[in-house]
C-alpha cells in the first residue's frame, strides 16, 4: 500500500493569486465548487509562468486539488470500468485480488461524507 503523507503546505485559491487565470473543472463541479484550490507553491509557481505569456494568453486550470466526492467518483468510475475489462490478460487469481483491493479501498479510504 502507498503511504500518503501529508506536506501540509496550504491550499489556495488559485483567482486570489492570478484573477486573469481560466478554471475549467468541469460543468459538474464549476456549479459545485467555483474554483480551484492549488498548494500555495504551485500556485506561485503559475502566476510566475503566467506573467511570461504573451500578452492576451493565459492559462486554463482542468484539474486541481480534488474534495472527497470527487475522488470517490473517480474510484467507482475506475472500479467499474476495471471490472468490465477482462481482456487485459491478467489471471483470474490477480484480478480478484485487484478487485478485493479497490473494493477496500472505497469502503475504508473514501469513506461516505
Amino acid at each position: 500500500m502507498i503511504q500518503i503523507k501529508e506536506c501540509n503546505e496550504p491550499l489556495v485559491d488559485i483567482k486570489k493569486c492570478c484573477p486573469d487565470i481560466i478554471i475549467n473543472l468541469g460543468t459538474k463541479r464549476m456549479q459545485k465548487e467555483k474554483t480551484a484550490y492549488l498548494r500555495k507553491t504551485v500556485a506561485e509557481m503559475i502566476c510566475r509562468a503566467e506573467k511570461e505569456l504573451p500578452e492576451g494568453t493565459t492559462f486554463i486550470i482542468g484539474d486541481a486539488w480534488r474534495p472527497q466526492y470527487i475522488q470517490k467518483e473517480v474510484l467507482n468510475w475506475f472500479i467499474k470500468h476495471f471490472l468490465k475489462s477482462t481482456q487485459i490478460g491478467l489471471k483470474r487469481k490477480l484480478l480478484m485480488r485487484l478487485k478485493n483491493m479497490l473494493l477496500y479501498l472505497k469502503e475504508n479510504m473514501l469513506p461516505d461524507i
